[in-house]
């Protein structure tokens, strides 16, 4: 029973010296690596989140840019359209050879110039206003798709601070650590177990008168 007992201190003491060892390894190779990691993931987020903003307001102003551009073209074609129907209403009366009676052919005529004029200055306007607004929309759905497409995705990448791979190879440490420690505890219980199942009263006895002999 004796020895028995011993094996069952023994085996104890060498499992606390493996978990021991377990634990200062598990400092070493993980926690300590881990605030590491932590704070890194930190330090690379802000960087990011600081792009990121950049890249945000970047993208509102081009969305700003079109919302000017599309009204500047909204007004000039109104104004167009206001100038154009009245340079129509006067070539319509002209066809039909038909002043009023206020007003001769030969004004109409001259009206007509002066408002043909004021028409082609304010389509030619209207024309180039229209071209920056489709140029903006266009702009700002390049810029959209970079920023979801390029920046943020990049942004996203380096967010992760390769924390999938790092947890992976932490976890993988620490169960293979585990798994040592358990074989070293499954060996020295089944060293127990052994001893104690060929534990009798007999075989104490008989340990017993041996040692008095002695």
């Amino acid at each position: 029973m004796w020895n028995v007992w011993r094996t069952v201190l023994e085996e104890n003491e060498k499992l606390a010296r493996a978990r021991l060892a377990a634990v200062e390894v598990f400092q070493q190779q993980i926690a300590d690596e881990a605030k590491f990691l932590r704070q890194h993931k930190l330090n690379v987020a802000k960087k990011c989140t600081d792009t990121l903003a950049q890249a945000h307001k970047e993208l509102q102003t081009t969305v700003i840019d079109v919302d000017k551009t599309k009204k500047l073209y909204f007004d000039e074609e109104h104004t167009a359209h206001d100038v154009r129907d009245k340079a129509k209403d006067i070539e319509e009366k002209l066809k039909k050879k038909k002043g009023s009676f206020f007003q001769s052919i030969t004004s109409l005529q001259k009206n007509s110039a002066k408002v043909s004029s004021r028409r082609d200055q304010l389509e030619e306007k209207s024309t180039g206003a229209r071209n920056d607004y489709l140029l903006s929309i266009a702009a700002a759905n390049a810029h959209q798709n970079r920023y979801f497409l390029v920046e943020l995705q990049n942004c996203m990448l380096s967010m992760e601070a390769a924390v999938y791979e790092k947890v992976s190879e932490f976890l993988t440490f620490m169960g293979r650590t585990e798994l040592l420690t358990c074989s070293a505890t499954q060996h020295s219980f089944g060293k127990i177990r052994d001893q104690a199942q060929q534990l009798t009263r007999t075989t104490t006895c008989n340990a017993c008168t041996c040692t008095t002999l002695c």
